[in-house]
C-alpha cells in the first residue's frame, strides 16, 4: 500500500522551499553591503575595490566572474613607525609566491597590479587549503628584494582581507604590507596612471 503524504505538509514543505530557495545569506549579504558602492572613476575590473574582500563577490555565492581561489592587495610603509600604516600606497610587482596543502603551486606567476591588487582564478589554480603565502617585494639596489613569509597558514577563505583589513587590532593583524628597510630607504609611491590590464 502506498501512503501519500497529507496535503497540509506537501504544502507547507513546498512553501518552505520555495521561501528558502529565494533567500540569500543574511551574513555575507551584509559583508557585500557594507563595502559600498563602486568607486565611479575607478571601472570594474582588476585594479577596482583594492583592500576589499575580493572572494564575497568573486566566488561561488555571488557568482561575479571571474571566479577567484586566491585575491588581495599589497600595500607600502614608511619605515617611521611614527605614522605607522596611516597611509597605505599600493606596492606594484610584488611576487606572490604560494603552495597549498599539497605543495601545488600556481603555473604563471603572480604579481600586484598598480592598485597593489592580485588574484588567481579558480580556473587557473584550484589549491586545497589550507595555504602557505610569502611576497617578495622590490627592493631599489637588491635584485632579490625582500622576501617575508606569513606565520601562520591561510584556512579556508582566499580572500586576504577577509582576516588583513585596516590598521592592526584585535580582530585583525592588518593590510599585508611591505615595509621599507631603514628610514633613508626610498618611501613607496603609487603607481600612476594605474589603469586596468589590458582586454579588462
Amino acid at each position: 500500500m502506498i501512503t501519500r503524504p497529507a496535503p497540509t505538509l506537501l504544502r507547507f514543505s513546498v512553501v518552505a522551499l520555495l521561501a528558502l530557495a529565494g533567500c540569500g545569506n543574511p551574513v555575507p549579504d551584509a559583508r557585500i553591503a557594507l563595502l559600498g558602492p563602486e568607486d565611479p572613476a575607478v571601472p570594474e575590473s582588476d585594479i577596482h575595490r583594492p583592500g576589499q574582500p575580493c572572494l564575497l563577490c568573486h566566488g561561488p555565492y555571488k557568482g561575479a566572474e571571474p571566479e577567484l581561489a586566491v585575491a588581495g592587495t599589497i600595500y607600502g610603509y614608511a619605515f617611521d613607525t611614527s605614522d605607522f600604516k596611516a597611509e597605505p600606497v599600493p606596492v606594484k610587482d610584488v611576487i606572490i609566491e604560494i603552495s597549498d596543502s599539497f605543495g601545488n603551486t600556481p603555473d604563471a606567476p603572480v604579481k600586484t597590479n598598480c592598485a597593489g591588487n592580485f588574484f588567481i582564478t579558480k580556473e587557473d589554480w584550484n589549491p586545497s587549503f589550507p595555504l602557505r603565502v610569502a611576497i617578495r617585494y622590490p627592493v631599489p639596489g637588491d635584485e632579490d628584494g625582500e622576501r617575508v613569509s606569513m606565520g601562520t597558514r591561510i584556512s579556508r577563505d582566499g580572500s586576504c582581507s577577509a582576516c588583513h583589513t585596516g590598521a592592526p587590532n584585535q580582530g585583525s593583524p592588518g593590510w599585508v604590507f611591505c615595509t621599507q628597510r631603514g628610514p633613508g630607504a626610498p618611501a613607496f609611491v603609487a603607481p600612476e596612471p594605474c589603469v586596468p590590464a589590458q582586454g579588462d
